[in-house]
């Protein structure tokens, strides 16, 4: 089954259709705004908040099946050090750009992918 597209916006990458949406996320991120993108099959999903606590180790959150990079992927969650991809964000809005440079780390054969927990805590 495919991605509902209802509320999101396309993107073609690589000549992929992606989809994104943005929301505020309050269960425990203390009002952290989430960018979600999902392949059209949705085996692609990852999920990067804008706003985040900690000043060092940024994540993004990896929820699909497939992500560049990883070998196999169990059920669980899985967090990766990345760039700040919206660099002094002050509530303007996220764009394709933004989109687009996350997606272009998402895909790049040469990432370094550091596992940490939902505190921003390298995992060893």
């Amino acid at each position: 089954m495919g991605i509902a597209t209802k509320n999101k916006r396309k993107i073609i990458f690589r000549d992929e259709k992606f989809y994104w949406w943005v929301k505020a996320e309050f269960d425990g991120h203390k009002g952290m705004l989430e960018v979600n993108i999902a392949s059209e099959n949705k085996k692609f999903l990852v999920r990067y908040y804008v706003v985040q606590n900690q000043e060092t180790n940024r994540y993004i959150t990896v929820i699909g099946s497939e992500f560049p990079g990883l070998e196999k992927k169990d059920g669980n969650w899985k967090r990766f050090i990345c760039p700040d991809f919206i660099p002094n964000f002050d509530n303007h809005g996220v764009g394709p750009k933004n989109i687009e440079s996350i997606l272009r780390w998402c895909f790049d054969p040469e990432k370094v992918l550091t596992s940490v927990n939902y505190k921003g805590e390298i995992i060893t």
